[in-house]
């Protein structure tokens, strides 16, 4: 039995030989996997997307940094068939069986092409093979110094479409394009994009332009496409003109800065949430002229069911989820291809497709742009092939930071869907649309747990909301300062501008804590720039004569629009008549000079505070301490003087008069009145006239 056991198998061993000798003459049964590293510059440059039931298969790569006589060699392995064993022949590893093989030198160009046909029927083409089963097979591209040692590798697929008279309707792609690039920090704090970011913006967007007709949803991101504006070039600016609605672009609104939702929601930021809301759709609308849509959104993992209550709220009824939101792994299992329903915290039901993780994954790769959008599409054409019911859908976002080769890559294969490009067409697996369609196409999962058919529920996973710190109260008050400062310049509001987009900017997810707190600071600085230019005399000295008088106040405006301030004088010692607080007008670049009223007290020196704030006094924009000197005198003071006055006058008229009576009644035989005693008394007077007193002279004149 033993024997007979063996002899099956050998048996066995040799048929399966035969059959693969005859799909691929001089071929081995399995191919030697490929290397695992990939030599520098070693990549695609083009690939065929699509096979029908006849047709070329022909992949381009760059072999310019390989040696002379670097031989490439082309392997066509068996059909993969499902997820994990796409990313495994990714990685060249565990390759099923090979179809063909063929070898060519590398030509003493950049660039070497490998090309074979295909056809759905015996005989097999001269150096080609014959597929006649739809399907995603491993095309494995190696290249060999001469001594045959492989130095480098790459996998690509062949995808062979079904038959053209197929009657199973392709898988609907909602295909999704992000207009966001990350957020690089300027010297002062301030968001902004760099080269290598608007680069990518701006091809991009052209990249989009060359397929009008492509249906597809844009997502942008309003500080993407802002920043964008502050350093497009004139090419570049024509570029963003392309961002517009139209019957084969559907372009969604979103938050002006891509915000944590759940934790600002769990922070009590609700009427920031309405600004990045408002001031997102706002800004998208004065892009492309008329306002996005707001039905559909794309979540993303700050978004749980607290968060569906916000988007309700915004009229949103239709979400795209992630699948890393809904299935334990997005790397081994697909999205689900059919509509569910989600249920927001409150209760509220939404309509639901999936958008798949994997596939927005593999797209990041800017290893080889090329060969992530073909590994896209191999992805999307497995899945379709999986179920080939009707009614399917499925949507693919592509992130913002794709590689815009990438991009073109994957809009080509999607516009010509059918392999007429390589030869006769076969039935397109895919069949992209707009997310509003996607809905009206895709059949949702439907459940009778309530007693009718309905669809069904999926519950959704989200990050845990993170704590904030004290961004929420920081961003409240550099909010209320915005505000004001409008109120301080009702006709020129975009003096507010930049504070404004920093402020809204600093809610972006993918800053770090630091520099989130730095773009609201920066903010804050704005805010300070413009109010800045509003100056008065630090100190002036004022003097009064009188209880009453008028303090001149200098306000200088150094805006070119008018400034609205509110003015507020303050003293222990003074009053105003007129008020201590009243709203002016200060006229553009120049100095306005208003005469305040005051009243004093009492003498003295006295401080007085001006401050100037903004029309609605929250935001403080100028002050200046004066110091008012009165020399006046107040009324007691002024009765004491005149008491004290007439005191004087009564006393020096009575010591008069009192005199006068006195030297009336001296005699005139007095011996005072004599001319002897006048001239001894004119007489100078000698020491001896000063004796010191003693007996024999005491009482003597």
């Amino acid at each position: 039995m033993r024997r007979v056991a063996a002899t099956l198998v050998l048996i066995g061993l040799i048929v399966g030989g035969m059959v693969l000798s005859i799909a691929a003459p001089g071929s081995s049964q399995t191919a030697d996997p490929p290397v695992a590293s990939t030599a520098r510059g070693f990549h695609l440059r083009e690939v065929t997307n699509w096979i029908g039931t006849e047709g070329t298969f022909r992949a381009v790569v760059d072999t310019a940094a390989l040696p002379s006589g670097t031989s490439i060699g082309v392997t066509l392995h068996q059909a993969v068939n499902d997820r994990p064993g796409l990313d495994r022949a990714i990685r060249g590893d565990r390759l099923g069986g090979a179809l063909f093989t063929s070898t060519t030198i590398a030509a003493a160009t950049p660039t070497t092409e490998i090309a074979f046909p295909v056809t759905d029927r015996w005989p097999q083409p001269t150096d080609g093979t014959v597929i006649d089963t739809p399907g995603v097979y491993p095309v494995v591209i190696t290249a060999s110094d001469r001594n045959g040692e492989r130095v480098a590798s790459l996998t690509t697929f062949l995808i062979r479409l079904p038959v053209p008279t197929s009657i199973t309707p392709p898988l609907a792609v909602g295909l999704v394009v992000e207009q966001r690039q990350p957020q690089t920090l300027d010297a002062d704090g301030g968001p902004t994009l760099d080269p290598a970011a608007a680069t990518d913006l701006f091809d991009s967007l052209r990249v989009l332009d060359a397929s009008p007709t492509l249906p597809l949803t844009l997502l942008p991101s309003a500080t993407t496409i802002v920043e964008g504006n502050e350093v497009a070039s004139p090419a570049d600016s024509a570029a963003l003109a392309t961002l517009r609605m139209g019957p084969s672009r559907l372009v969604l609104a979103s938050t002006y800065a891509p915000i944590p939702l759940d934790s600002w929601v769990d922070a009590g930021l609700t009427g920031e949430i309405e600004r990045q809301f408002a001031f997102g759709r706002n800004a998208i609308a004065q892009t492309i002229g008329t306002a996005p849509e707001s039905r559909i959104a794309v979540l993303d993992p700050s978004i749980g069911p607290s968060g569906l209550d916000v988007l309700r709220a915004h009229d949103t009824t239709e979400v795209i989820v992630p699948s890393a939101q809904l299935v334990a792994d997005p790397r081994t299992t697909p999205a689900p291809t059919r509509a569910f329903d989600v249920r927001s915290a409150s209760g509220d039901r939404l309509r639901a497709i999936a958008a798949d993780s994997a596939i927005s994954t593999r797209l990041l790769d800017r290893a080889d742009p090329i060969a992530a959008a073909h590994n896209a599409i191999a992805d999307l054409a497995l899945i379709s092939l999986a179920d080939r019911s009707a009614a399917q859908g499925l949507a693919v976002v592509v992130p913002g930071t794709t590689d815009p080769a990438t991009l073109r890559a994957l809009l080509d294969a999607l516009s010509a869907r059918d392999g007429g490009g390589a030869g006769v067409p076969g039935a397109p697996l895919l069949s992209p649309v707009r997310l509003d369609d996607l809905f009206t196409v895709t059949d949702p999962t439907i459940s009778y747990e309530t007693g009718r058919a309905a669809p069904i529920i999926r519950p959704i996973t989200a990050d845990e909301p993170a704590p904030l710190g004290t961004y929420p109260d920081d961003l409240r008050a550099t909010l209320r300062a915005i505000d004001g400062l409008l109120t301080m310049v009702p006709d020129a509001p975009s003096l507010a501008g930049n504070a404004v987009h920093r402020a809204l900017a600093s809610g972006d997810r993918g800053l770090s804590d630091p520099d989130r707190d730095r773009v609201l600071a920066s903010a804050g600085s704005a805010v300070r720039s413009i109010t800045g230019e509003i100056v008065m005399t630090p100190e002036q000295i004022v003097t009064l004569t009188s209880r009453s008088g008028k303090v001149p106040l200098n306000i200088e405006n150094r805006l070119t629009v008018p400034a609205r301030v509110h003015v507020s004088l303050r003293s222990a010692k003074l009053d105003f008549p007129d008020g201590a607080e009243f709203d002016l007008v200060l006229a553009p670049a120049t100095t306005t000079r208003i005469d305040a009223r005051v009243t004093t007290r009492a003498s003295g020196a006295f401080p007085l505070d001006v401050v100037v704030a903004t029309a609605d006094t929250t935001v403080p924009v100028t002050r200046a301490r004066f110091t008012v000197r009165s020399t006046a005198i107040s009324g007691i003071g002024l009765l004491i003087s005149i008491g004290a006055g007439l005191f004087l006058a009564l006393w020096w008229i009575r010591h008069y008069r009192t005199n006068r009576r006195a030297s009336r009644l001296v005699a005139a035989t007095h011996p005072s009145q004599s001319p002897e005693r006048s001239e001894a008394g004119a007489r100078s007077t000698g020491p001896d006239d000063y004796a010191p007193p003693n007996d024999s002279n005491l009482g003597e004149p």
